[in-house]
C-alpha cells in the first residue's frame, strides 16, 4: 500500500449473518400484509418511510368530523322546522276568537294610598240634536230626566278566567237650577254615586238652561278576590227635550225652542282605561272617563 493513498475496503458479511440478514427481510415482507389490514382503519395509515400506522392527516380527521357534525346538526334543523310547522298549522286551525290573547284577564291595578281601596269611573253626558236634524247640531235640555244601569265588571288576573259584576242604577234630573240624583241603588262592589254640574247658559227671567253633566261611581277594586276591568253605562229611559237656542248667548239670553225626542232609549259608553291607575283614586268631578252625546230628533 502507497502512503499518501486512501484504499476503500469493502467488507462482506459472512455467508451466514447474510442468509439471517435475508430471512429477517422476508419475515417483514411476510408480516406486511397483516399490518396493512390493521392499517385499514378509516382513521389510520401506514407512514411510508417508517411502516408504521399514523392517523392519517388532520385535515382527513378534522374532514370526518365536520362531516359527522354537519349531520347531526342537519337532523335538529329537521326538527325544528318540523316543529314550528305543526306549530303554525295548529294555530292557523284554531277557530276564529277562541285563541287565547294577552288581555284576557285584568292584571292587578295601582293601590290607592291611605287605605283607599276604591276607584273613581266617570261619565260625561251631553245632549244633542243628531246630525240629520235640520242638518246642524243643535244642545238640547231634557225635559226631566235619564234613568241610567251602570254595570262594574271585575276580572282574575290569572287563569281561571273568573268575571263578577253587579248593576247599579240612578236617574238624573234637570230641576231647572241644577242636576241632580234620585232613585239611586247601588249594586255590589259599587261605594257611592255621584252628579257633577256641567255646561248651562242664562234665560231671561233669571231662567237657568243646562245640557251636559257628569256621573262619577266610586267602584270597589279590587272586589271579591278580582280586579276592577271595567264600567259600562247604558240608559234604561230617557225623556224628551227641547232644544236651546243661543246657548252662547250672542244675542243676550239662550232660550228652549222646539221639542225634540230621544233617537233611542238605550244609549250608552264604556268605561275601560289601559289601567285604572293613580289618575282614577281621587273621588271626584276632575276625574277622566267616558263620554257619550245622547241624540234627539
Amino acid at each position: 500500500m502507497t502512503t499518501g493513498q486512501s484504499t476503500a475496503l469493502e467488507t462482506k458479511p459472512p455467508q451466514g449473518q447474510l442468509r439471517s440478514s435475508m430471512l429477517l427481510v422476508g419475515a417483514v415482507q411476510q408480516a406486511a400484509p397483516a399490518m396493512d389490514l390493521q392499517c385499514s382503519e378509516t382513521l389510520f395509515q401506514r407512514d411510508r418511510d417508517s411502516g408504521s400506522c399514523e392517523p392519517r392527516r388532520t385535515w382527513e380527521t378534522i374532514q370526518l368530523v365536520n362531516k359527522e357534525e354537519v349531520t347531526r346538526r342537519h337532523k335538529m334543523v329537521l326538527a325544528v322546522a318540523l316543529v314550528l310547522a305543526l306549530a303554525t298549522g295548529f294555530l292557523a286551525s284554531w277557530p276564529l276568537g277562541d285563541a287565547p290573547v294577552a288581555d284576557a284577564y285584568q292584571g292587578v291595578n295601582f293601590v290607592c294610598p291611605l287605605g283607599d281601596m276604591t276607584k273613581t269611573s266617570s261619565l260625561s253626558v251631553s245632549h244633542h240634536t243628531s246630525p240629520s236634524y235640520l242638518g246642524t247640531s243643535t244642545v238640547v235640555e231634557p225635559d226631566d230626566s235619564e234613568t241610567w244601569a251602570i254595570t262594574a265588571i271585575w276580572e282574575s288576573a290569572v287563569a281561571p278566567l273568573t268575571t263578577n259584576s253587579t248593576v247599579s242604577y240612578t236617574t238624573a234630573t234637570w230641576n231647572g237650577s241644577q242636576w241632580a240624583l234620585s232613585s239611586t241603588t247601588l249594586g255590589g262592589g259599587v261605594a257611592a254615586i255621584g252628579i257633577c254640574q256641567g255646561d248651562t247658559c242664562e234665560g231671561s227671567g233669571n231662567a237657568t238652561h243646562s245640557w251636559s253633566y257628569k256621573l262619577i261611581v266610586d267602584v270597589t277594586d279590587p272586589y271579591l278576590g278580582l280586579n276592577l276591568d271595567k264600567v259600562t253605562y247604558v240608559t234604561t229611559s230617557i225623556d224628551d227635550g227641547y232644544t236651546i237656542e243661543d246657548p252662547t248667548q250672542t244675542e243676550g239670553y239662550c232660550y228652549l225652542d222646539a221639542s225634540v225626542s230621544p233617537t233611542s232609549q238605550a244609549q250608552g259608553a264604556t268605561d275601560e282605561p289601559p289601567t285604572w291607575d293613580s289618575n282614577r283614586c281621587p273621588y271626584t268631578c276632575f276625574t277622566g272617563g267616558a263620554s257619550v252625546t245622547i241624540y234627539y230628533d
